[in-house]
């Protein structure tokens, strides 16, 4: 059985936001977050993951979708057919939304219950999901590289990963990306200035 690692990080609260209730600050990563994450901050740190998995780890609101579209259609070549009648939720694994609100999929639950009877819905629908995923999975996050598992560069596509959060990096960057929300979003609620939007919404 694999060890169980603590995931290393610190939460400073940051009052309500909204329909999220309760936000945190969680550090290292400087990431909004809402409470729930707590829940699910070991599970996603300790999330096992495959050698043939293809993981999209970006910034919100860039683009994500539209990638993990494309990286559907290229590595399912002979489903594209899925495209036209399947979401793509039910496609990829977006782990967020396991902790971004409260889980409201019922198409996610019944494939939970239907594959698995014993699963407690409490434990994440949609990595438990992953994990019972027998083909190739692509997984999505909006979470920082220190809030994932540290193996995942070794253990999946990682090189593809790295460079593409490398590139951001450089020319996207945390700060950069707060500063565009002070300067477009001014009008949006108080909480957006002040850090309290959630990453992924």
């Amino acid at each position: 059985m694999t060890t169980q690692r603590e995931i290393p990080v610190t939460y400073e609260d940051q009052g309500h936001f909204l329909h999220f209730g309760r936000v945190l600050l969680v550090k290292p990563g400087e990431t909004t977050l809402p409470i729930r994450y707590k829940r699910f901050a070991n599970i996603i740190y300790n999330f096992d993951y495959r050698r043939d998995d293809v993981c999209l780890f970006t910034f919100p609101k860039s683009g994500t979708v539209w990638t993990a579209g494309i990286i559907w259609a290229m590595t399912h070549m002979e489903e594209l057919e899925r495209a036209k009648t399947e979401s793509l939720n039910n496609r990829v694994f977006y782990v967020d939304n396991d902790f971004i609100q409260t889980f409201k999929d019922q198409d996610h639950r019944e494939k939970l219950k239907k594959l698995c009877p014993d699963a407690k819905e409490e434990d994440g629908v949609v990595l438990q999901l992953a994990a019972l995923e027998k083909g190739r999975r692509i997984i999505w996050s909006h979470l920082p590289f220190d809030l994932q598992n540290p193996d995942v560069l070794d253990k999946c596509k990682g090189s593809r990963a790295h460079r593409i959060q490398q590139h951001e990096r450089s020319s996207y960057n945390v700060p950069q990306f707060r500063k565009l929300q002070r300067v477009l979003l001014s009008h949006w609620p108080s909480g957006i200035v002040e850090g309290k939007i959630p990453a992924g919404t």
